[in-house]
């Protein structure tokens, strides 16, 4: 790569860089706090599960689609289900880890409140595990965003500079058709044909055209001659 290629790809690089740093110390800090539900049945300890029974994967995850709505409790929430698992486990962000175990612990309520009314005793949601929240943001993380403006601005200069290169107009040779240094390899190379001679005939035909346009040109001097003459009234 030539210098100007390499300065190209360093200054997009450094772009990315600040594009990245940009973006990570303009974004806001978000916190997440993640909690957790266990689906139980009547007669059954919480977190029993029969291998077997299909019903549990369809019931947890039906209440997962209930409680990704925003009719539960009017957050936004991510929801992760486990095929084989009655647990149900969810995650509330925030702009402070504070308010996200706040909002957290207002949807798990809202949640078990709401299915537990409407199932009864026969099918219930359980509190397994306590919302909490990092005390780390989850976004923006300012390693990856830099690393991610990095690796753009290496990309977009390296299709620049292969935009920016001249193409060779000279045409391909091949190898038999390269010239070489070695006299026995230049005698052995065919030289120049020699111009073809003209034919009898072509011959006679080249003078006859000769002599015509001599024959022309002759009367046309003569002609002009003539004229000259008799406007000087010599004629």
């Amino acid at each position: 790569m030539r210098g100007s290629a390499w300065r190209v790809v360093a200054a997009t690089t450094v772009v990315g860089l600040l594009g990245g740093l940009a973006i990570a110390l303009l974004l806001p800090s978000t916190y997440r706090a993640e909690g957790a539900l266990v689906f139980t049945r009547e007669g059954r300890a919480p977190g029993e599960v029969s291998p077997d029974d299909a019903s549990i994967d369809r019931a947890v995850e039906a209440a997962g689609q209930l409680l990704r709505s925003r009719a539960v409790s009017g957050e936004e929430v991510e929801v992760e289900t486990e095929e084989g698992s009655s647990l149900l486990r969810f995650g509330v962000t925030a702009g402070t880890p504070e308010e996200a175990r706040r909002r957290a612990r207002k949807v798990q309520k809202a949640f078990v409140r709401l299915y537990n009314a409407r199932f009864g005793n026969a099918a219930q949601f359980a509190v397994w595990e306590e919302p909490h929240a990092g005390e780390e943001p989850v976004s923006p993380r300012t390693f990856v965003d830099l690393g991610l403006g990095g690796l753009l601005g290496v990309a977009i200069g390296v299709a620049v500079s292969a935009l920016r290169r001249p193409r060779r107009l000279t045409p391909e040779l091949s190898i038999e058709e390269l010239p070489s240094n070695d006299p026995s390899v230049q005698d052995s190379l065919p030289g120049p044909e020699p111009p073809a001679s003209p034919s009898a005939p072509e011959e006679r035909l080249l003078e006859e055209r000769i002599e015509a346009v001599t024959a022309r040109e002759l009367a046309l001097a003569r002609r002009a001659a003539e004229l000259a003459f008799r406007e000087r009234g010599l004629t």
